[in-house]
C-alpha cells in the first residue's frame, strides 16, 4: 500500500462516481414518509460534493484542476449505464473539475443558517449549484455499471501512470439485477497505477429502519448476505482517509473499510466527504 502520490494540476486524481437510479430509489431514508427520497437525497449528496471540490481546488477566479470527475447512473433506462450530469455537461463521461464549476444545469434559491455576530443564527439566501437531479426508474444493472467504470478507469491510468490511484464510489439501495457484481468488482479494484491500486467504496441506502454500520473492518456487523456481499467488494481506507475519519469522530480501525450499511443522508454526505478526501492538495 502507498496512496502518498502527491496531487496536482499535473498529476490529477480521478473519482468516479456510480449512483443507482432504479425504481426503488423512489423510496425514503429509513422508510420515514416525511424525509426525501432515496434519489433527492443522494442527488442532493452528489451536489453538495461537487460544490464542495469546486471550492477545494478554487483559488480567487480560478479553480485549479486537481481533480477529474466521471458520474454514471445505472437504472435509468432498463439495463443502461450512463454518464448522469445534465444541463451543458450532459453525456459527458471524464470532466476536470474546472469544467464542472462552470457549467451547473441550474441554481437553486435556499437558505442557510449562519452566525448573526451576536450569538444567535440567520437565515441568509444563497444560490445553490445544480448539477444532477434525482432519478429513480427501472432496474439495477450494476454488474455493467462497475464494468463502464473499469473501462473508464483504465483508459484514464494508461495516461496517468504516477497518478493518485482511482477512486471509484458506488451507491445503492439494492441487489444488482445482472447478476453477481463481485468479479466485476475484483477486476476493477486490480487496476492500479504506479502509487497503488483502485479503490472502490460502496454505500448502502435503504428504506429499512435498522442501525447505520459505517466503515467496518469485518462483515460480522452486517446483518445481510447482500450487505456482506457489498463489504467483501469493498477497498480498505487508505492511511489518510483512517486518520481524517477519526477527526470525524468516527469510530475507525486500522482496517476499516470504504463501506456504509443502512446509511442516511448525513451518513451518504460524510460518506462522500471522506471518500473524496485522497491526500492534501499541492
Amino acid at each position: 500500500m502507498s496512496y502518498t502520490a502527491e496531487i496536482s494540476r499535473t498529476n490529477p486524481a480521478l473519482f468516479v462516481f456510480l449512483l443507482d437510479q432504479s425504481g426503488s430509489m423512489k423510496g425514503h431514508f429509513g422508510g420515514q414518509a416525511s424525509r426525501a427520497s432515496k434519489a433527492t437525497g443522494v442527488a442532493d449528496a452528489i451536489n453538495r460534493m461537487l460544490s464542495n471540490l469546486v471550492i477545494r481546488c478554487s483559488q480567487g477566479e480560478t479553480t485549479r484542476n486537481y481533480f477529474e470527475i466521471a458520474i454514471l447512473g445505472y437504472g435509468a433506462q432498463e439495463g443502461a449505464v450512463a454518464p448522469a450530469l445534465s444541463g451543458p455537461l450532459a453525456g459527458q463521461e471524464i470532466l476536470t473539475i474546472s469544467a464542472i464549476g462552470n457549467a451547473p444545469a441550474r441554481m437553486e434559491d435556499r437558505v442557510m443558517k449562519q452566525p448573526d455576530g451576536a450569538g444567535g443564527v440567520i437565515d441568509v439566501p444563497v444560490k445553490f449549484p445544480i448539477w444532477f437531479e434525482p432519478v429513480a426508474s427501472t432496474d439495477t444493472p450494476m454488474v455493467k455499471a462497475l464494468q463502464e467504470a473499469h473501462r473508464l478507469v483504465s483508459q484514464w491510468i494508461s495516461n496517468h501512470q504516477a497518478a493518485f490511484p482511482p477512486i471509484v464510489i458506488n451507491l445503492t439501495d439494492g441487489e444488482a439485477t445482472d447478476g453477481d457484481p463481485s468479479e466485476s468488482a475484483q477486476a476493477l479494484r486490480q487496476l492500479a497505477t504506479e502509487d497503488g491500486n483502485v479503490l472502490l467504496f460502496n454505500c448502502h441506502i435503504s428504506s429499512v429502519v435498522s442501525s447505520p454500520v459505517l466503515f467496518p473492518e469485518s462483515d460480522s456487523s452486517i446483518p445481510d448476505q447482500y450487505g456482506k456481499k457489498m463489504f467483501a467488494m469493498s477497498s480498505p481506507l487508505t492511511p489518510t482517509m483512517v486518520e481524517f475519519a477519526k477527526k470525524q469522530e468516527f469510530s475507525i480501525a486500522e482496517e476499516s473499510r470504504g463501506f456504509v450499511f443502512q446509511a442516511d443522508l448525513v451518513d451518504v454526505i460524510r460518506f462522500l466527504d471522506i471518500g473524496t478526501r485522497p491526500m492534501e492538495l499541492k
